[in-house]
């Protein structure tokens, strides 16, 4: 079984097994924005709504980010971008660690933000022009596989240097994002020094109609292809709940726990990673001839189920020793259920987008959709601020998830509208 699992990565081009490893080595460091949240409102003092509107400004920078890295890319070579993006995000990063403990942090990171936000219409416009059509929900699979295997053991390391060196979570994450652009540096950003490595970033031709090149702007290709749209406003549904992830949840396990709340979200990061390490590839393999918006609509119900299991979590508050054992493992279920979320969501929208948009528009369209989404996740901070003032912990966790279950019949109607083998 181990070996049936490991061929489902097996035949694809050289760089996409580059850019996975560099994403793992990035990973590995993932110290600062899954616990932004707490640096903001436990080592600065700062409330859940004054942490949701620096959050939210995290978010409108990340949209700037993301426009621009689009346009970039389709007008200069994408392995340099993602080389001069990740160094500056490693910059950033270093400056803020020196300014850890006050508010000036904020100027460096908002830096990094931009930076970082430029790799990834980059990288997802790079893997789908390298890609056979047949192989991209493999291709987008590995690289989300590789953030995670990073991701299971960041965020465990991060839970112990936030209250032992926070300088160092700004460090560290600077450290292994500058290794992350030696490596595609080193492996792809070099005069190729192999005459069979020559012509590996050289980008393939359109594979369908949809792919066909076109001329018009960016705007011009999204009107000609609601579905794109249709398919934004689904996975927007879909963030909603799924940025709870980095902002109320450690909020919601640090009323449960109190001050273990920080290490305990720490567990939750890692297991996430852990059950994207063990489910990506089971549901990779099961995906294969899989219709795209299918897979959708198993993220959505995935997500659905996942966080609306959080919504128990407080029966189990202030548990004693001997019954702690039921809160973890209703948290433990509700991780891997939401992950696989996550997994499907992953691999099935980075390939419907790749399928139904054209080849000269691939930088622009991931940068313009990821803004979409990034609204969303720019305003969700402060709604999400002012509703947990305003709800029980149970009630609000019930409101995220019937996010997906919206998203959930919007994919429905797509499915009919637009075929079932979409």
């Amino acid at each position: 079984m181990g070996s049936a699992l490991l061929s489902t990565y097996s035949g694809l081009p050289r760089p996409i097994y580059v850019l996975s490893i560099a994403r793992c080595v990035s990973a590995l460091g993932a110290f600062v924005y899954p616990f932004l949240t707490l640096t903001l409102t436990v080592r600065l003092s700062l409330s859940e709504a004054e942490a949701g509107l620096i959050l939210s400004g995290v978010g409108l920078v990340s949209l700037m980010g993301s426009l621009g890295g689009g346009w970039l890319s389709d007008r200069h070579p994408k392995v340099k971008l993602l080389i001069l993006a990740q160094l500056g995000c490693a910059l950033g990063l270093m400056t803020a660690g020196f300014l850890s403990d006050s508010l000036w942090l904020l100027a460096p990171l908002f830096f990094s933000t931009m930076s970082i936000s430029v790799v990834r219409p980059t990288s997802a416009a790079l893997i789908a022009e390298l890609t056979p059509k047949e192989m991209r929900t493999q291709a987008f699979s590995l690289g989300h596989l590789g953030t995670n295997l990073g991701f299971s053991i960041g965020p465990l390391i991060a839970s112990l240097l936030f209250e032992r060196a926070p300088a160092w979570i700004f460090w560290g994450d600077g450290l292994t994002t500058l290794l992350s652009a030696g490596v595609v540096w080193w492996q792809l950003g070099r005069a190729p020094t192999d005459e069979g490595r020559a012509d590996e970033l050289s980008p393939l031709p359109p594979q369908s109609a949809l792919e066909a090149e076109v001329e018009g702007s960016v705007w011009r290709v999204l009107r000609a292809r609601p579905q794109l749209l249709w398919y934004a406003l689904a996975s927007l549904l879909m963030s909603f709940a799924y940025a709870q992830v980095t902002f109320s949840l450690p909020i919601t396990l640090t009323q449960l726990t109190g001050p273990s709340g920080a290490e305990l979200f720490g567990y939750v990061m890692s297991g996430n990673g852990l059950f994207v390490l063990l489910l990506t590839p089971l549901i990779t393999q099961r995906a294969e001839g899989r219709a795209h918006l299918r897979g959708l609509q198993l993220a959505s119900l995935c997500f659905a189920l996942g966080f609306g299991v959080i919504a128990l979590t407080p029966l189990f508050a202030h548990v004693n020793a001997d019954h702690s054992w039921s809160l973890y493992s209703l948290l433990g279920l509700s991780v891997m259920t939401w992950t696989a979320g996550e997994v499907y969501s992953v691999n099935h929208g980075s390939a419907f987008v790749a399928q139904e948009t054209p080849a000269s528009h691939r930088g622009r369209v991931n940068g313009v959709l990821p803004v979409v989404l990034g609204l969303m996740r720019s305003v969700t901070p402060m709604v999400s601020g002012a509703l947990i003032g305003a709800l029980s912990s149970s009630s609000f966790w019930l409101v995220v998830s019937a996010s997906p279950l919206c998203a959930l019949a919007l994919l429905s109607w797509m499915r009919a509208r637009w075929g079932v083998e979409r």
